[in-house]
């Protein structure tokens, strides 16, 4: 009964160990409690984007940070209230099909119409 909750617990004491040892998330510079509690709070919330990521990508060729690596490089232009996406290239395209998710070309901000 208990097991499940000590293999969670130690999934986020090890993502909090990575943030404190190898992404210089320490020592924080923060002004008052609010501060900190909304830093905790967003670590808390990518790491568990980061956890659905992991479990969506088992199976496939791609890592949670090569994906983001991946998908930097989508631009998109806005003219107005019209914004135009970037041509999709192979790797980005390999990543959106992961998800079932495909790339909108053109789309209009304030109207909500849009072009696929």
């Amino acid at each position: 009964m208990f097991l499940p909750l000590y293999y969670c617990r130690q999934q986020i004491e090890q993502v909090f160990d990575v943030g404190k040892n190898y992404a210089d998330l320490l020592p924080l510079r923060v002004a008052s409690e609010e501060a900190f509690r909304g830093h905790l709070f967003l670590t808390f919330v990518v790491t568990v984007v980061l956890k659905l990521l992991q479990n969506a990508l088992v199976g496939s060729s791609v890592f949670p940070l090569s994906l983001f690596l991946v998908l930097r490089n989508q631009k998109c232009k806005v003219y107005g209230d019209k914004v135009v996406t970037q041509e999709v290239f192979k790797k980005a395209g390999e990543c959106y099909g992961l998800f079932g998710m495909s790339v909108l070309f053109l789309f209009c901000v304030d109207r909500f119409w849009i072009c696929g």
